[in-house]
């Protein structure tokens, strides 16, 4: 959604709407009220329902001082336009106000509190290092360092409750928070965001190797790396962390070489864990106070840094039953999504500290935050005391799976929550030339890991959705009547997905890739079956429905080979998904069984 800004620069001709701004209460107004702006030479292409920032300006033409602070004091929409019948001739513009903010912003408060984002737009009216223009009214545009979310997230740096009251006025605004704001000396040359963004797609530092982990982790913080032991899953979650962290290093190679950055977490999962206390901690009535785990204490972490990613890493995950010990982060993981005032919301993973009673609430507090009073001095410990410790937006949980004797599988629950990458693949010849140590920095990233989308609405108007949205519709036409089914939310994810590969791998995106590493990740990786539950006869009406080729190149008819078929048919030959379906065709012929996880 696109909104147009105008400003409105108001002076010795409107002191009394200067004064009752002033004399208003602060915030979003209960009672918003309206001003009418006279002037001339206004701008052509504003209209009613665009937003204008008011500045209060001078009283006089003499540079003296004014009772008020001028600056940008308060946010209207505009009403009715009288336009005057040339460009000199008075116009009228009603304006209602509807947001007053408790002080004044100019041109120091942005150098001052917000100098990276105040460059990129540091050529809009008023605000402008250079801008010496007279007229009322102004239209907010322009290509050359006149970015909107520049400016909304300069704003909410010198007032922290903008972004939470703005909101409560037009909830479309969240897209102009959702962005990191690129430093100047990194792109010299660049006069907006667009255009770095442009940048950022053309020298895209994300290689092939690690692009499906970046993306699926934009799809969604849960993933689950599997394969055989030693292929290095631990170490890539540690090698995320490493990439993404911004403490200070002294030179670069410190940031590889440290084993424990601060934004990541291994915890080994235990065979004996068969309920969630081991996860989430629980209340001990012995003690009389609530037992945390390393696991709550690093979700706390990552709530106090969430313009990082925080990776935890749950080492050999399927040690012991997933559903039992990781039932609350399982609910959370579905719950996410984005209040009306566009905050980060999903279930607790534990309930409301206050719940617990007054003494133990607060003391479960004081363990976390060390401080003598934290509900009454902490935002963050207000929100754990009345809503609980909820699954924070920045973290990015990954599980290592080994298949054997020892292990358990995975349940339909938990791969539908996760996205599952194989890591099965051994170059000795890299490995004796050092490749597989190498590693890209990421930090450019770190604000699409952290700030992702939700829902597939976002997102469909920025692929082919419609390709997406066929493909899968052949996809379930073959899997009618089987528990492998995918429901809405396969769908969602298939759209996010490919909407996230888009944005990271820049010029280097297909559409035809993104669907492939899809089907690996959430659709191959849920079918598991003997020649029984995976055959299917040549008159099944689903072959016809889903346009499935005569041709299986000799394979006998099952599910695994038609769905090949359909891969084929949308995706071409030579996919990763193909050559596993071949895999798991030739352990299907030899053992009479196969499962996606070996």
């Amino acid at each position: 959604m696109n909104f147009n800004f105008i400003t409105v620069r108001l002076g010795k001709d409107s002191i009394p709407d200067i004064e009752r701004i002033c004399s208003s209460e602060v915030g979003v107004l209960n009672d918003s009220f309206a001003i009418n702006v006279k002037c001339t030479q206004i701008p052509e292409n504003y209209n009613s329902g665009d937003y204008a920032f008011i500045w209060l300006g001078s009283d006089n033409n003499k540079g003296m001082p004014t009772k008020w602070k001028q600056g940008f004091k308060a946010i209207g929409r505009v009403g009715t336009i009288m336009r005057g019948a040339s460009y000199n001739e008075t116009s009228e513009t009603a304006i209602n106000i509807v947001y007053v903010f408790n002080d004044a912003i100019n041109r120091l408060d942005f150098l001052r509190s917000a100098p990276i984002e105040y460059y990129w737009c540091s050529n809009m009216p008023l605000i402008g290092i250079d801008d010496h223009a007279n007229q009322t009214i102004r239209s907010v545009s322009g290509s050359s360092l006149c970015d909107i979310p520049a400016l909304f997230c300069s704003i909410n740096r010198i007032c922290d409750t903008f972004k939470r009251d703005i909101l409560k006025i037009e909830s479309g605004f969240l897209h102009l928070f959702s962005f990191s704001i690129p430093k100047p000396k990194d792109f010299p040359d660049a006069k907006s965001i667009v255009e770095v963004k442009q940048q950022n797609n053309k020298k895209t530092t994300i290689g092939e190797a690690y692009l499906p982990y970046l993306t699926a982790l934009r799809t969604k913080p849960f993933m689950l790396l599997a394969g055989i032991s030693g292929t290095g899953k631990s170490r890539i979650v540690r090698k995320l962390a490493q990439a993404t962290t911004t403490q200070h290093y002294a030179n670069d190679s410190d940031r590889w070489d440290d084993n424990r950055p601060e934004n990541f977490e291994l915890i080994q999962v235990k065979p004996n864990w068969h309920n969630s206390m081991d996860v989430v901690g629980f209340y001990s009535n012995i003690s009389k106070k609530y037992e945390f785990t390393p696991f709550v204490e690093f979700i706390v972490k990552a709530w106090q840094r969430t313009d990082t990613p925080y990776f935890l890493c749950l080492d050999e995950m399927n040690l012991a039953p997933v559903e039992e010990y990781f039932a609350e982060f399982l609910s959370a993981i579905e719950s996410r999504s984005n209040d009306s005032e566009g905050n980060y919301i999903t279930d607790p993973i534990i309930k409301p500290f206050k719940d617990f009673g007054e003494t133990v609430g607060k003391n479960m507090l004081k363990h976390l935050f060390g401080e003598a009073d934290p509900i009454d001095k902490n935002p963050l410990a207000v929100q754990f005391y009345e809503k609980g410790l909820t699954f924070p937006p920045n973290l990015m949980v990954m599980g290592t799976v080994n298949m054997d004797e020892t292990t358990f599988s995975f349940s339909r629950k938990v791969l539908d929550r996760a996205m599952s990458v194989e890591m099965n693949e051994v170059d000795y010849d890299k490995f004796l030339s050092g490749e597989t140590e190498a590693f890209p920095l990421l930090t450019d990233f770190n604000a699409l890991l952290v700030n992702r989308p939700q829902k597939a609405s976002e997102v469909k108007d920025d692929i082919d959705s419609a390709k997406v949205v066929e493909y899968l519709k052949d996809v379930n036409a073959l899997l009618e009547d089987t528990p492998f089914k995918l429901g809405y939310r396969a769908a969602n994810e298939a759209m996010l997905y490919v909407a996230a590969n888009k944005e990271l791998a820049g010029e280097k995106f297909s559409l035809t890739t993104a669907l492939d590493e899809f089907t690996l990740m959430k659709i191959l990786s849920r079918i598991e079956g003997d020649d029984q539950r995976l055959g299917i006869d040549e008159n099944d009406p689903r072959i016809a429905a889903a346009h499935i080729a005569a041709d299986t190149d000799g394979d006998p008819l099952n599910l695994l080979t038609c769905l090949r078929a359909i891969v084929r048919n949308h995706l071409g030959n030579d996919t990763h998904t193909e050559k596993k379906i071949a895999s798991m065709c030739r352990t299907l012929e030899r053992e009479h069984f196969v499962s996606y996880w070996g």
